[in-house]
């Protein structure tokens, strides 16, 4: 579209990658914000350590 508004090819894969480039660093803010709210709700509540006995086991 811009290469045919402009009429140049240049201004045409130079608005490819910056629409690109926002689109990526977007997704990447978006899956950052999913991952941590994915953290949050699998945190489990009491962690216990390999090798370690829970109190209930005997």
């Amino acid at each position: 579209m811009v290469n045919y508004w402009t009429g140049s090819v240049g201004a045409g894969i130079l608005s490819a990658f910056i629409v690109i480039m926002i689109s990526l660093l977007l997704t990447l803010v978006v899956l950052r914000r999913l991952d941590h709210v994915w953290m949050l709700v699998r945190w489990p509540p009491t962690t216990i350590r390999s090798g370690e006995r829970s109190s209930r086991s005997s």
